[in-house]
């Protein structure tokens, strides 16, 4: 009888270990996915920003106020990488202990 058990113990932490395994990948790609976005967005900015210092463009209220949503977005997102990325390296520092733990 306790064979059985021990038996369904180690199946079952052994799903749970790659469902574990598995979550975390799929973390760290997501991880990876908003850091792109991001360097995207940060890149926008710095190029609306040298748009609107052309003479031609300087003063311009509608670039002027785009300009300052889109850092008050970037802020926002900066924020939401460094709080997402913050859990993201937390998971990945603890699977890799996992990892060399097993090994």
């Amino acid at each position: 009888m306790i064979y059985i058990f021990l038996s369904m113990s180690v199946i079952l932490n052994g799903i749970l270990a790659w469902f574990v395994y598995r979550l975390i990948g799929k973390s760290l790609h997501y991880a990876e996915n908003i850091s792109f976005l991001v360097d995207c967005f940060s890149d926008f900015v710095a190029h609306l920003e040298s748009i609107y210092k052309m003479e031609m463009f300087y003063g311009e209220e509608t670039l002027k106020g785009l300009l300052e949503h889109s850092k008050g977005v970037k802020e926002e997102l900066d924020i939401f990488k460094e709080n997402f990325l913050l859990d993201a390296a937390d998971d990945k520092e603890t699977f890799d202990e996992e990892e060399t733990t097993q090994d």
